[in-house]
């Protein structure tokens, strides 16, 4: 945050939640103006003794404002409350959207209430999507009582605001049957939290279809010199069985043994088709590739696991068995994306390992 006084670039609207409301936080407007002030904030102007205020600022974020002023809330006046801040045009926004505005209302009489976590807000507009599709509604008057629950969380959970997370409580809030639990539970997994088991089919496929291509180049034979090596490779098999005492075809000396083994093994060398270096790097880019992309879905769930982990600690109603029906969902698709990155690290090592030609070009895959 800067350290000066700003000029006009950006007005911002802030707002506190919990301030001034019966003995508790409280705060008096001069000193919440020179707070802002202190921060670099210009044009500060306050409402009444509501804690809300307006301010100016060169910087254009309106989240790191709310960040800083909380901040120094807590370390300046030992206040830990909500701190919301938005810029100047969403207010303009909210005013030019309202449905309610006739000439004969007090605007003084009208309220607007804004989300500190959009996430929690596209939730609620999601699930009332979701909802509506079903043929399903629920009364303000629910609405209501849900948000009041969420907030009874979480305080007795030790967070001052709600987050994503708390609409677990949907299927025992929305549901207006005990069967309509079910579906709304599976809503909150699958399509809002993402917590679903996935195998990956797509994938599974497509390294699948590189391992058998891996064990058709492998068995193939060099038609050129495939009629030769194996009349020889069969000429050797019939010295082989006939070198034992008497020609009965029992195992001759240890020598021997080895000998035929190791003609045996060139021969049956000889019968493999041999790659070009162009055709297998052309092989190893296509597993390169699809490894890419096996990494970047392991990746990002990763990425959800940790952030579901974060986000269940110290939650006291969650269910367990339900924070580890999620977290279980995560962990299966995580083993089915590593098992695929395996085979796939196996699969690049058996391309790289084909029988190399390097005098001829075969054009590539």
């Amino acid at each position: 945050m800067p350290h000066r006084t700003a000029t006009a670039a950006h007005r911002f609207v802030a707002l506190l939640r919990g301030v001034n409301v019966g003995r508790g936080n409280r705060l008096a407007m001069a000193d919440w103006a020179a707070l802002m002030r202190g921060l670099g904030l210009g044009e500060v102007r306050s409402l009444l003794n509501s804690g809300n205020a307006v301010f100016s600022s060169p910087v254009a974020d309106a989240a790191a404002h709310a960040a800083a002023l909380r901040s120094a809330l807590q370390q300046q006046l030992g206040l830990d409350v909500p701190v919301l801040v938005k810029p100047a045009a969403v207010w303009a926004a909210v005013v030019a959207a309202n449905v309610l505005a006739v000439p004969d209302v007090n605007p003084s009489q009208l309220l607007v209430v804004l989300a500190p976590d959009p996430a929690t807000l596209a939730g609620l507009q999601a699930l009332r999507t979701w909802l509506a599709a079903q043929g399903r509604s629920l009364s303000d008057r629910r609405w209501r009582q849900w948000l009041g629950l969420m907030r009874c969380a979480a305080a007795s959970e030790g967070r001052a605001e709600l987050d994503a997370l708390d609409l677990w409580l949907a299927p025992y809030v929305a549901a207006a049957t005990p069967d309509d639990v079910a579906p709304l539970a599976h809503w909150v997994q699958a399509d809002w939290l993402g917590a679903v088991a996935h195998d990956a089919p797509w994938l599974q496929r497509a390294v699948q279809a590189f391992e058998q291509q891996l064990q058709i180049e492998q068995s193939a034979r060099d038609d050129a010199d495939a009629d030769n090596a194996a009349g020889k490779l069969a000429l050797a098999r019939a010295i082989g069985m006939g070198a034992g005492p008497g020609g009965d075809g029992s195992a001759g000396d240890a020598g021997g043994d080895g000998m035929l083994r190791l003609v045996s093994q060139q021969l049956e060398d000889q019968l493999k088709r041999r790659y070009s270096p162009v055709h297998i790097a052309a092989r190893l880019n296509q597993l390169a590739e699809l490894q890419q992309q096996v990494q970047t879905a392991h990746d990002h769930t990763t990425a959800q696991a940790r952030q579901l982990a974060q986000a269940l600690t110290g939650r006291l109603w969650l269910p367990p068995e339900l924070a580890a029906s999620w977290q279980a969902a995560h962990d299966h698709t995580l083993a089915v994306l590593q098992a695929l990155l395996q085979r796939l690290q196996l699969a690049q090592q058996g391309f790289a390992a084909l029988p190399v030609d390097a005098q001829q070009d075969r054009g590539g895959p």
